[in-house]
């Protein structure tokens, strides 16, 4: 395929497809986790050895799945899947700049003004207060003896900042993350990946190996 006929893909696409292509690995990966899949066991019945008139016989043992393909090809797909993700990764990293823009960076940054509006936000909502709680301490009574008694603790909780300050960043920060966030899903959705799938997106794992053993 030529270079002037070669698909491209959005950013936002790309990012569906590596999420893809994660999940065709990990099953494939799961598969080979399970020494029933992996491994063949044959059983040789010596019942001659033991039993002069009895005869010999070697069982195959059932496989608890029948795989609709071999071991085999299901390593050398898991090898295709991992050039391909190699590729994908290279090709959304060339296009992640968009307008001077880098697209992790914005995302990073994004977060981290996020977490400080969380802060912001419960800051802004406190309010100070006054309340009456329980203390107690001990005392020699009549007799000379040390007891505890009870009192009363007036407790005020006061605010160490300006609340009307923390509200102004508050919103200043909604509206920086909100500004960003819509930057951010333009660059996903205009930004081009040199990229062309060889698999479409909820294709089975046994349908992708079928495909690849057909290509």
């Amino acid at each position: 395929m030529s270079q002037e006929e070669k698909e491209m893909i959005t950013l936002k696409k790309s990012f569906e497809l590596q999420n893809y292509l994660s999940q065709l690995l990990n099953g494939a990966l799961s598969v080979l986790s399970y020494n029933d899949n992996i491994t063949t066991t044959k059983q040789k019945h010596l019942r001659k050895k033991s039993y002069s008139e009895a005869q010999d016989e070697e069982i195959i043992i059932k496989k608890s799945q029948e795989l609709p393909y071999t071991i085999n090809d299901l390593v050398r797909f898991i090898d295709v899947i991992v050039e391909e993700m190699d590729k994908l990764t290279t090709a959304i990293n060339d296009a992640k700049f968009y307008h001077g823009k880098y697209f992790d960076a914005m995302i990073a940054m994004n977060n981290k003004k996020r977490n400080i509006l969380r802060r912001y936000e419960m800051m802004a909502s406190l309010k100070p207060t006054e309340s009456v709680i329980k203390g107690s301490a001990e005392k020699f009574n009549e007799a000379g003896e040390q007891v505890s008694y009870r009192y009363d603790i007036e407790q005020v909780t006061t605010i160490d900042y300006d609340r009307n300050e923390i509200k102004k960043k508050v919103s200043k920060l909604r509206k920086e993350l909100e500004e960003t966030s819509e930057a951010i899903d333009v660059m996903q959705l205009q930004s081009m990946v040199d990229y062309d799938p060889i698999f479409e997106i909820g294709e089975s794992l046994e349908d992708a190996i079928e495909k690849y053993r057909c290509d």
